[in-house]
C-alpha cells in the first residue's frame, strides 16, 4: 500500500502521465524513456487497470522495441491477468538475455504458484534464492509477499522464516509471518508472532490492535480489551480499536463501557451505521427503550435498507405499545428481506395479537415455506384457528407439521392441548406421552395451558413413568 501511494502521489510520474494523455489527446507522438514508460506502467497496474498499462506497453514496446525491462512488464500485465502461458514464454525469451536476473525467475515462479504447481513454483524461487547475492532477505521476503497475495500462505511461512534467520529484527517480515498464522487461523502461533514484534515495537498500535482480534478469536476478551486499550493509549484517534473494544465490552455484558466505546467511535467515524445499531442494542439490554430507538433510527438515517434496525424498531414500537408504527417498520424490514423467517414471526405474532388473522396467516405460510422445521411458526399459525374457534383445523395442522418435526416436543405437547378438548382421549394421551419421551420437563407446555389443575390417572401414570 506504502508503494502505490508513493506511485500515486509522485510529482514526477503524475507530470509523465498528464504528458501521455496530452500526446493522445493531441493525436502525435511523443518520446519517452524506459524508466517513464515503466512508472505509467506501474502507476495503472498498482490501480489494477490492466487495459491501460496494455496500451502503454504496446506504445512503449514500438519506441524501444528490444528493451528487457518492458518485456518484463509486459510479462507481470499479462501474469497479473492470468494469461500466465504467455507471460512464460516472454520471460524465457528474456532469460536468453538475462539469465542471471533473480527476478525473472520469482516471476516464473509466480505464474507456475497462480496455475497451482507449486513444486515447479518452489523450484524457481528457490533458483532465484541461489542467484542472489546480496539481499538475500528481500528475495525471500519478495517472494513471500507472492505467496501471501496468492494465499498460499504455509509455502510463504517457510520464506518468512528463511529471511528471518538473515534478519532477525526486521518488524515487517515478523509481521507479515504473524498475518500468515492468522489466516491459517493457527491463533496460537500467531500471538506468539505478534507478542515477539511487541518485544521490538512496544508502541505499534496497528500490532496491538491485531493481537486484540486474534485474542477476540480465541475468545480471551480480557486480554483482547487489555490489547485494544494499549492501542487506544498509543492513537487515541484509532477509531478501529474503539470499535472493537466496545464489541468486547458488549461480549461481556458490560454495556455502559461498550456504550461510552462506540460514542468514541462515532466522533471519529460518525457515519457507520453499524456502531448507531450496536448502541441501540446496547441500550436495550440496559432497559433504556427510547435510547435504543434514537440509534437504530440513526442507523436507518444513514444506511436505508438496513433491515435489522427497521425489524429493531419495530420490536421496540410494539414493547412500547405503537403497534401501529411497529406495522409500518416490520413491512419495510420484510419488503427489504423477504425470506427472513424472525421478521416474519414477529410480524404474524403481532397481527394475531390484533386478532388481523388473515394477515399473519399469509406471513406464517410464506415463512413456512422458507422453514418447514420452524416449529414455533407452526404452534402460531395453529393457534390462529384455535382462536377462531376451529380447533380441529388447528389439530390437523400441527398434524401436517409432524412430517418435518417429528422430534418436536412443542408440537406434541400442543397437539395433546388439542386432543384434550377435543375430547379424543386416546389421541390426547398419545402425543402426552410423545412429548414426555422427547422432553419430560416440558409437560408443563401442557399443564400451563389449562387454568386448573388435570386429574387423570393416565397422565399421573405416564409422569410416573417418565420422570
Amino acid at each position: 500500500m506504502n508503494e502505490r501511494e508513493d506511485i500515486f502521489n509522485n510529482p514526477d510520474i503524475q507530470a509523465t502521465i498528464n504528458k501521455y494523455n496530452d500526446m493522445l489527446k493531441k493525436r502525435t507522438k511523443y518520446y519517452f524513456d524506459v524508466h517513464e514508460f515503466e512508472n505509467m506502467i506501474d502507476f495503472y497496474a498498482s490501480d489494477f487497470n490492466f487495459n491501460k498499462a496494455d496500451e502503454i506497453i504496446h506504445y512503449a514496446s514500438q519506441q524501444h522495441p528490444s528493451s528487457t525491462v518492458i518485456k518484463y512488464k509486459k510479462a507481470q500485465i499479462l501474469i497479473d491477468k492470468g494469461q500466465t502461458g504467455k507471460g512464460i514464454a516472454l520471460i524465457e525469451e528474456i532469460e536468453g538475455i538475462e539469465k542471471w536476473n533473480n527476478e525473472l525467475y520469482i516471476l516464473k515462479g509466480n505464474a507456475f504458484a497462480i496455475e497451482g504447481n507449486l513444486s515447479k513454483a518452489v523450484d524457481y524461487y528457490n533458483k532465484a534464492i541461489s542467484m542472489t547475492m546480496d539481499d538475500v532477505a528481500e528475495t525471500l521476503y519478495n517472494i513471500s509477499v507472492s505467496l501471501v497475495h496468492l494465499c498460499h500462505f504455509e509455502h510463504a511461512i517457510l520464506y518468512l522464516k528463511k529471511a528471518l534467520e538473515f534478519e532477525p529484527d526486521n518488524t515487517t517480515y515478523i509481521y507479515d509471518l504473524a498475518y500468515c498464522y492468522e489466516q491459517m487461523e493457527d491463533y496460537d502461533e500467531c500471538v506468539k508472532i505478534y507478542e515477539s514484534y511487541l518485544d521490538h515495537d512496544p508502541f505499534s498500535e496497528h500490532v496491538w490492535h491485531n493481537l486484540g482480534m486474534v485474542y477476540a478469536k480465541l475468545e480471551k476478551f480480557e486480554n483482547a480489551a487489555e490489547c485494544f486499550e494499549y492501542a487506544i493509549a498509543i492513537n487515541d484517534s484509532y477509531a478501529t480499536a474503539h470499535f472493537n473494544l466496545a464489541n468486547i465490552y458488549s461480549n461481556q455484558c458490560k454495556y455502559k463501557k461498550a456504550i461510552a466505546q462506540y460514542k468514541e467511535f462515532n466522533k471519529l467515524d460518525n457515519n457507520n451505521s453499524f456502531s448507531y445499531f450496536y448502541l441501540g442494542e446496547c441500550y436495550e439490554y440496559i432497559e433504556e427503550p427510547n435510547n435504543a430507538l434514537k440509534y437504530y433510527l440513526k442507523a436507518i438515517e444513514i444506511e436505508p435498507n438496513f433491515s435489522e434496525a427497521w425489524f429493531s424498531c419495530a420490536n421496540l414500537y410494539r414493547e412500547l405499545k405503537n403497534e401501529k408504527k411497529a406495522i409500518e417498520y416490520y413491512k419495510v424490514a420484510i419488503q427489504l428481506e423477504n425470506t427472513n423467517t424472525d421478521f416474519l414471526y414477529n410480524y404474524a405474532e403481532l397481527n394475531k395479537d390484533l386478532r388481523r388473522y388473515e394477515e399473519a396467516k399469509v406471513h406464517l405460510q410464506k415463512l413456512l415455506e422458507e422453514d418447514p422445521k420452524d416449529d414455533d411458526a407452526w404452534i402460531l399459525y395453529a393457534e390462529i384457528f384455535h382462536e377462531e374457534g376451529n380447533i380441529e383445523h388447528a389439530s390437523s395442522i400441527l398434524i401436517d407439521a409432524l412430517e418435518e418435526n417429528h422430534k418436536s416436543y412443542k408440537i406434541y405437547f400442543r397437539l395433546a392441548v388439542y386432543f384434550y378438548l377435543l375430547n379424543q382421549k386416546q389421541q390426547f394421551i398419545k402425543m402426552f406421552e410423545k412429548g414426555l419421551q422427547i422432553n419430560y420437563d416440558a409437560h408443563k407446555l401442557f399443564m400451563d395451558f389449562f387454568p386448573t389443575k388435570i386429574s387423570n390417572r393416565q397422565i399421573k401414570k405416564l409422569l410416573k413413568k417418565y420422570k
